[in-house]
């Protein structure tokens, strides 16, 4: 058992030795960067005051926003009728698009009789280039193993407040220019060199959602509440930004606490693994949101001009931490039920994005045609928290409406973080599927490949053995699972396989492939260092 533990801890890369710098978190943390200086907060504060009028602003962030949010929605169409071309341009035509809006920026700059028309442009071609490579790098997240895509993510967010900062640090003039011929091809060259590292025969890839779409429309059901409760908090970032929009010399305010905020969480988050796993789930993350946005929402209205930018930071910070929880949840979603990520995470993309989209344009419309007058920051505050009570009330609600076989996804932070290493040489160990040598004596059943049902099971697949023995196999799960840092789906897939069920029947109960229980039985398999069920039976006996 003890060689097992060791080796299972190999297989997710626990041993790897350290290689600075790693590409795909320097790419992501570029991608950051080159996001948080034209989408988050404000609008390009690295251009002069005086380009940044009322009509460039609203322009830029109308088109910015329609063009972020049709792209969220291609991806998941694409996603589920397989389109397999789609993926593969997303770094690509990512950067192609990103160095053409920084460029019609730039040129707007020059063209004073051309500016609106530019910056519209602009808007269409940064907001396509920015979700391209949101998802390109959701994917490449997505095919790591369990710990190193938690990791990365949380080091890439901290590393890319880091770049944003220095960016402060470099004279306007030079930074201009500096996005769309530095970083742009840069995060490109990453998301290029990361993305050829993924294995596409996962489970995860390989899937065709439109062939089954009863378990995609599972995911849809088990998890559009966590996607509103996200996207309520997208809402009122929105609606506070758009008050500001404005007077972009304030609204640069948001963008630097927003970016400090998703420093902080995710410091936060690695220190808490440090200290041992643990997990989290959306709900429990937005019971805690919720009273600080509240309150935030509460005391809006009573700031004045000099504090009011740094409130809306402050809940634009809220929005932040909420969402990149979102992004890990994702992951997780793809990895436990083996499903395309481009559609996961496009579909709470979708949510998220259209509902802080409504925030914003509501907010700027009344902003700027003074419908509510003086009154304005009352009526944002009022429409703000009725958005957060319904997302509140559907979270709470989801108690009661869980699936009584299927557990909803939790993030799980196993173990400890592990160590980083060099994308191409320890890619191997990075991959969900990385299996031991001698795989083709790996089994799964009997000789027909299914396991025999339990004696007295009835037709609908339910263990008809006595509860004892179903609560003795799950205990000695847990401990196995402590013991060799299992995830929670292997854990589950191992006990029903305890428990005699085949794998076509365990695929039904999951709502998900056959190939992906399998994928997930190889990990169980791996971390465990064994080869047959028969092994599995006699490290539970033990």
């Amino acid at each position: 058992m003890v060689a097992g533990k060791r080796r299972g801890q190999q297989g997710e890369g626990f041993g790897a030795r350290w290689v600075r710098p790693n590409v795909s978190v320097f790419g992501y943390a570029i991608y950051l960067a080159i996001t948080a200086t034209s989408l988050w907060g404000g609008v390009f504060p690295f251009f002069p005051e005086e380009f940044r009028t009322v009509p460039v602003t609203l322009s830029f962030v109308i088109a910015q926003a329609a063009s972020f949010l049709i792209m969220f929605l291609v991806s998941m169409m694409c996603a589920y009728w397989g389109s397999r071309v789609y993926p593969r341009t997303l770094p690509v035509g990512s950067a192609f698009c990103s160095f053409i809006g920084s460029a019609l920026l730039i040129a707007a700059l020059y063209l004073g009789d051309w500016q609106v028309v530019l910056v519209v442009a602009a808007g269409i071609f940064l907001g396509a280039g920015s979700a391209g490579f949101a998802l390109m790098w959701q994917r490449y997240f997505s095919s790591l193993s369990a710990a190193y895509c938690n990791y990365y993510l949380l080091l890439g967010t901290a590393l890319g407040t880091v770049v944003f900062l220095v960016l402060y640090l470099v004279p306007i003039a030079v930074t201009v220019y500096l996005v769309p011929l530095i970083l742009v091809p840069l995060c490109g060259l990453c998301g290029v060199l990361a993305d050829r590292t993924i294995d596409l025969d996962q489970p995860l890839f390989e899937d065709v959602p439109c062939q089954h779409p009863r378990a995609y429309l599972q995911v849809l059901k088990d998890h559009w509440r966590s996607a509103v409760a996200v996207g309520s908090l997208g809402f009122i970032s929105g609606l506070v930004r758009s008050v500001l929009l404005l007077d972009t010399s304030l609204g640069n305010i948001i963008i630097v606490i927003s970016m400090v905020g998703a420093l902080l969480a995710s410091a936060a988050l690695l220190a808490a693994w440090r200290r041992g796993a643990f997990a989290l789930d959306m709900r429990t993350v937005f019971l805690v949101l919720f009273p600080l946005a509240a309150a935030g929402l509460l005391a809006f209205p009573f700031l004045d001009s000099i504090l009011a930018p740094w409130l809306s930071g402050a809940i634009y910070a809220v929005f932040t931490f909420a969402f990149l929880v979102m992004l890990l949840q994702c992951m997780q979603i793809s990895r436990d039920r083996g499903m395309n990520p481009l559609f996961v995470f496009g579909f709470f993309g979708a949510i998220v994005y259209s509902m802080q989209d409504v925030g914003l344009m509501l907010g700027c419309a009344a902003n700027a045609t003074t419908v509510f007058g003086p009154e304005f920051f009352s009526v944002a505050a009022l429409a703000g928290m009725f958005v957060l009570a319904m997302a509140l009330y559907l979270m709470r609600g989801d108690v009661r409406l869980r699936p009584t076989v299927h557990v909803v996804e939790e993030v799980e932070f196993i173990g400890r973080p592990p160590r980083p290493i060099a994308d191409a040489a320890g890619a191997a160990s990075l991959r969900q599927d990385a299996v031991p040598v001698g795989d083709d004596e790996l089994f799964f059943g009997d000789a027909d490949g299914a396991f025999a049902p339990p004696e007295g099971a009835d037709e609908a697949g339910a263990p008809d053995a006595a509860r004892s023995q179903a609560d003795a196999i799950a205990l000695r799960c847990r401990e196995l699972q402590k013991q060799y840092l299992l995830t929670n789906r292997e854990t589950e897939i191992m006990d029903l396989f305890a428990q005699g069920y085949s794998m076509p029947h365990i695929a039904e109960l999951l709502v998900v492939s056959e190939n992906t229980v399998r994928t997930h039985s190889k990990h169980l398999y791996t971390k465990l260092g064994i080869h047959k069920r028969a092994e599995l039976i006699e490290l539970l006996r033990q």
